[in-house]
């Protein structure tokens, strides 16, 4: 199934941005991480409108027909000597709008902006058996790095029982 998507430099991120680009954020979450709590919208909006260190940010956001957002990307390229060369793409289709080549219309963008800005290497991070990883092993991807990520829900927890207790400090 095809759908008109327009895709949006946004150079200033508005707040109805932000919000967009949570909503889009949160459903993929909950789809390719389920039980992992999606970001906070505040958390979202300082990501996009705070320079990040030793980099700067392009940033994408797809729109349906009825102008909704259905998809976001952010490249951050890396500008610190000796990474200069780098781009970390993050890329998010919400799941009611996958398979429909705005994923694919994303990731060309961003490839054309790493050559405009003389990248080599173009990193992302996707789920262990998910639908990021599958599109990305798709364009060529290759894994690098696995990491786990564990998460301890505090309010799950039963008081004392269920504390850490630290190691007694060091002597001398």
């Amino acid at each position: 199934m095809s759908e008109h998507i327009h895709l949006v430099p946004l150079h200033h991120v508005s707040v109805t941005d932000a919000a967009a680009w949570h909503r889009v954020v949160a459903a993929s979450a909950a789809h390719d991480t389920p039980g992992t709590p999606p970001p906070e919208p505040a958390s979202i909006h300082a990501r996009l409108t705070t320079p990040a260190l030793d980099s700067h940010r392009l940033t994408w956001l797809a729109t349906g027909a009825d102008g909704a957002a259905v998809a976001v990307a952010a490249l951050r390229l890396f500008t610190s000597p000796g990474r200069d060369h780098l781009a970390e793409l993050e890329l998010h289709v919400d799941p009611a709008h996958r398979r429909r080549g705005t994923g694919s219309r994303l990731l060309s963008a961003a490839v054309a902006a790493c050559r405009t800005e003389s990248r080599r290497s173009l990193v992302a991070a996707a789920a262990a058996d998910g639908p990021g990883e599958a599109f990305c092993r798709r364009w060529g991807f290759r894994p690098a790095m696995t990491l786990d990520h564990l998460l301890l829900r505090l309010g799950d927890t039963d008081g004392p029982a269920r504390r850490p207790t630290a190691d007694p400090p060091a002597t001398g």
